[in-house]
């Protein structure tokens, strides 16, 4: 018995598809998220880096006025982990989904379909 794709044939979202035949020899297909879609989560997980990015600069403010010397460092360096750190935490740990991507129904996957690894 061999596995087709015509089951997949059933979809209302159109777009390229990508056919990827895993170790064990079943091939999985993927719709490509289109440019709208990437475009959605990825202002979405903007908008949270840029609240939670706002919180710790007030923080940092905070801590600058009760006599912090190093608050201000303390907000850059925060700061610099938070937006470079954002999506390799959340692809790594949640499968490749980010809370925008997430709220897309988008995913990230490697090119044997799986999850990402490090």
């Amino acid at each position: 018995m061999t596995v087709t794709a015509d089951r997949f044939e059933i979809d209302l979202r159109t777009g390229e598809r990508v056919e990827i035949v895993v170790p064990e020899g079943v091939p999985l297909v993927f719709n490509i998220a289109s440019i709208g879609e990437r475009g959605y989560a990825f202002m979405i997980d903007v908008i949270w880096i840029a609240i939670i990015g706002v919180a710790i600069y007030v923080l940092a403010l905070g801590l600058t006025v009760l006599g912090g010397e190093f608050a201000g460092a303390f907000g850059l360096l925060a700061s610099f982990v938070l937006r470079n750190g954002w999506f390799v935490f959340f692809e790594l740990r949640t499968q490749g989904r980010t809370p925008g991507k997430r709220k897309g129904g988008v995913r990230v996957i490697d090119s044997r379909g799986g999850p990402l690894q490090p």
